[in-house]
């Protein structure tokens, strides 16, 4: 996964998770995991610094593939 791809689904994470709120995650009440992580590349969901949003944010069925691909019609699509 690209640095692009995971910046999209930053974006994603901030304007669509109900735990986010200036930057700190409202379950845990520390920094948001997925807003801080700055590794280039995510391989599989287990690398996935925040499950919340691969388990709540996302339909039942859906993978990380799905996940990079909605994130980028996201981006394109529906952000005025």
């Amino acid at each position: 996964m690209t640095q692009r791809t995971i910046d999209i689904i930053k974006a994603l994470a901030k304007k669509e998770c109900l735990n986010y709120k200036r930057g700190k995650c409202r379950l845990t009440d520390k920094q948001c995991l997925l807003i801080d992580y700055d590794r280039e590349s995510i391989r599989t969901a287990d690398d996935f610094p925040c499950h919340y949003v691969l388990d709540c944010l996302l339909p039942a069925d859906w993978d990380l593939d799905d996940l990079v691909a909605y994130a980028r019609w996201w981006k394109n699509g529906s952000i005025p």
